[in-house]
């Protein structure tokens, strides 16, 4: 009977909690998806409601009254159902969207044996490390966070793509201290780009959030005010930080600004959503992060002259068509398979097509996919 709904979620939630609140907007689709059957006989997949981080600090009617509670009875209802024992759980599907992996060892043995896991990039890692078998089992389909309700909907009276202004070509928000990427290197590369046409700012969103400490506004108007900058610009910073990719990467994509992933070049290609569905290449930039650019000579000055000449404010004409047409393709793909709040059916479709394409090379179905 709950209706969830992810229009005030930036009011609700810090930042840091937002980008993982993926089920609200997901799960309503999945129980009235045209592939549903209500029969396990017809099933190639089953999904496994079980959100322990939306139940954290909740109380749910009909739930145990704690995670670990809810996790032990996940555990014991799959460990006894004959649909899970029959194929192992290689047709069961997870979400593990929160953030950090905390859970009893049954669960990681069941989970590692080979469960299919939604899960966004930063979990990533902490998911390898946890769970060392997903790669060899082909269990991980990635997922976006979730873009604040600024990007992801048009304001009232505003169109699709807002106009670009010429102070605010190069854009970045957010904190410039980060466990890896050396994403401090922004201050010198700005140095290196167009003066007067470039807007990075460090700052960062408070995390000691209370309901009356009035930081949860603070932190709702620092979301609004980057979300402005992005929609106003053309080129979107998107530096590593603690994980290979950000929530940037949505939110510029969300705002009509052509994202410029900066991440190591072995770990990229893993940790974008949908491969099958997306050309990544169409709506996006990619160049190594600041560790491996700092440490070529002059490496700094180097990817400034090449931003210059390919999506630069006095690059070439060519160079300005193609920068427009990445940013319309931009918004374009992330309504379609990204949006949680304008497209939930789009997502949630593009999330059972990686599955679609992981069941066949683990040969549970037949398809083109299938080793």
């Amino acid at each position: 009977g709950i209706k969830p709904s992810l229009s005030n979620v930036d009011w609700q939630l810090p930042v840091f909690k937002r980008m993982y609140v993926a089920e609200p907007a997901i799960w309503p689709v999945l129980r009235t998806h045209v592939l549903r059957t209500y029969n396990p006989e017809e099933a190639s997949l089953f999904v496994v409601g079980f959100s322990p981080f939306l139940l954290d600090g909740l109380t749910c009617p009909g739930f145990p009254s704690s995670p670990k509670k809810y996790e032990a009875e996940v555990v014991k209802k799959l460990s006894n159902d004959k649909w899970y024992k029959k194929k192992g759980g290689f047709d069961h599907m997870i979400f593990m969207m929160r953030f950090g992996v905390k859970m009893g060892a049954p669960l990681k043995q069941m989970l590692d044996s080979g469960s299919l896991i939604v899960t966004t990039d930063r979990l990533f890692w902490n998911l390898v490390k946890v769970l060392p078998n997903i790669f060899k089992n082909n269990s991980l389909v990635i997922a976006p966070y979730v873009a604040p309700y600024y990007l992801d909907t048009t304001p009232p009276g505003e169109p699709e793509m807002q106009e670009k202004h010429p102070d605010t070509w190069y854009f970045f928000a957010g904190t410039y201290s980060r466990r890896f990427g050396g994403r401090g290197n922004l201050a010198l590369l700005s140095q290196h780009l167009s003066a007067g046409f470039v807007n990075f700012t460090d700052l960062r969103v408070p995390k000691t959030i209370t309901p009356n400490n009035g930081l949860l506004q603070h932190s709702f108007e620092i979301v609004g005010q980057a979300a402005a900058g992005i929609r106003r610009s053309s080129v979107c910073m998107s530096p590593q930080g603690d994980a290979v990719t950000s929530g940037r990467l949505f939110e510029a994509m969300a705002g009509g600004c052509v994202p410029v992933m900066m991440a190591p070049k072995d770990g990229a290609p893993v940790e974008l959503p949908f491969p099958s569905l997306i050309d990544w290449d169409s709506v996006a930039l990619f160049t190594d992060n600041f560790d491996a650019i700092t440490k070529v000579k002059d490496g700094i000055n180097i990817t400034g002259r090449v931003l210059e000449a390919l999506v630069g404010p006095h690059a070439s004409a060519t160079a300005h068509e193609r920068l427009r047409c990445m940013q319309k393709e931009a918004r374009r793909v992330f309504v379609k398979h990204l949006s949680y709040m304008q497209n939930p059916l789009g997502i949630t479709d593009s999330i059972l097509l990686e599955i679609w394409v992981l069941l066949q090379k683990r040969g549970l179905i037949r398809g083109p996919f299938r080793a």
